[in-house]
């Protein structure tokens, strides 16, 4: 064994924290022959995609495991365009987006009813997020602020819309008070067989 007052901390922080799960690690010496750990681990909060493959993201937007089936377990919604291009075979994040990632999944874990409803996330415009809900195919158009409340509002107007306009594409919601509805492109366009 080695003192537990000469030894140094920062070695063994170091090697705890190298761990893609390792959030923080806090060390107290407790006399006279003890050092207490504790490791904060990181939460998944999403997954990020690339191209076939998919890769654990915690909520400040850094990828700790790429997916796989010991993680079936995880219900997440899936972010897409929050890599720039994989570097070695590795994911590499664009700044902007991982900012915006952040930022949005910070304002729904507020609100956790909500948040459980998204079922993908798309960040190619760090000033548009925009994003599905499970069960539904409509592409929502949030912006960059009040994700929480432009979500909630679609929800609360979605069967009115659906009313004057019943196939939707999507729904652009950064405007105040207006919203922009697209419709979906008409499937009948094949030609009928008499």
């Amino acid at each position: 064994g080695q003192n537990i007052l000469t030894i140094d901390l920062n070695i063994w922080r170091n090697r705890l924290t190298a761990s893609p799960w390792v959030k923080d690690v806090e060390f107290r010496r407790l006399m006279p022959s003890t050092i207490q750990i504790a490791v904060s681990e990181k939460m998944p909060v999403s997954f990020g995609r690339v191209g076939e493959r998919l890769y654990l993201i915690d909520e400040d937007g850094v990828v700790i495991d790429e997916h796989g089936p010991q993680y079936g377990d995880f219900d997440l919604p899936i972010v897409d365009n929050l890599f720039v291009h994989l570097d070695h075979g590795q994911p590499v994040i664009d700044s902007a987006r991982k900012k915006m990632h952040s930022r949005f999944i910070g304002a729904l874990e507020r609100r956790p009813e909500l948040l459980r409803r998204v079922s993908q996330i798309d960040v190619a415009d760090p000033d548009d997020v925009v994003v599905l809900l499970d069960g539904d195919g409509v592409y929502l158009h949030l912006g960059n602020v009040r994700f929480a409340e432009r979500i909630h509002q679609y929800l609360e107007m979605a069967d009115v819309l659906r009313e004057h306009v019943p196939e939707i594409a999507y729904v652009d919601l950064r405007y105040g008070n207006r919203v922009y509805v697209g419709p979906s492109e008409s499937k009948s366009l094949s030609p009928t067989v008499p």
